[in-house]
């Protein structure tokens, strides 16, 4: 039991920790985002932007993993 509350703790400590920290995107981002005019349509082209960037990242690593794969 006293093992069951530890790990308990343990995670909402983690959790707390992960929630208070600030979300980090690239330098792109927070130059495109000190720049905008502070409306919700410009942050979301802002957001859009940084979604492309790392849509483009994923799509060019799962296609040098599938270049790897026989079969």
């Amino acid at each position: 039991m006293k093992r069951a509350i530890e790990l308990t703790a343990a995670c909402l400590a983690l959790a707390a920790m992960l929630h208070s920290a600030p979300a980090k995107a690239d330098k792109a981002y927070d130059a495109c985002m000190e720049h905008s005019d502070g409306t919700n349509p410009a942050w979301g082209k802002c957001g859009q932007g940084w979604v492309d960037r790392e849509e483009q990242k994923l799509n060019a690593a799962w296609k040098k993993l599938n270049a790897g794969l026989n079969g």
